[in-house]
């Protein structure tokens, strides 16, 4: 069901991911096994399915704390991408669940637009006593340098 080959790691790390977008949203969260924590204003049925069976996902850490939205699509832009589809970034953390120990990366992170307009982010998060959740939430907050952010290449998906 996934498969995970990583390109190319620098400061970022380029993977090509082949995803089933078959699944529901819930289907995809419960696949990771990992606990679920939802927002109380999220519609699951909202988040996007993206396309493609195999797609290029760039991850990357701006190396520093992100204080709002408006200095994370900095950061997307300057890579020139925009925010991974939420199924591509699951697909990721299934297909190598070791993902979330190295290079200090505890939490990787792409954001969609509800119905609503409302920006829901889909965080997939290692805690300090090694247990994994998986968030679907709508956030206002500032990101740590910890963080990693998953983008595709604008023009791409």
């Amino acid at each position: 069901m996934f498969d995970c080959k990583i390109l190319r790691m620098e400061k970022f790390v380029d993977v090509k991911v082949r995803v089933d977008r078959t699944c529901s949203p819930q289907q995809m969260l419960d696949a990771l096994g990992y606990e679920q924590l939802i927002g109380g204003h999220v519609v699951l049925d909202e988040m996007p399915r993206g396309e493609g069976e195999e797609v290029d996902i760039h991850l990357f850490s701006p190396g520093r704390d992100i204080a709002n939205d408006d200095d994370r699509e900095i950061e997307y832009a300057r890579r020139g991408l925009k925010s991974a589809d939420p199924y591509s970034l699951l697909a990721i953390v299934k297909a190598n669940p070791d993902f979330l120990v190295w290079g200090g990366c505890n939490h990787i992170v792409t954001y969609y637009k509800d119905g609503g307009s409302r920006l829901c982010h889909v965080l997939v998060f290692k805690r300090i006593t090694g247990e994994r959740t998986v968030d679907v939430e709508i956030y206002e907050r500032g990101w740590s340098r910890t963080c990693w952010f998953a983008g595709i290449r604008n023009g791409a998906g």
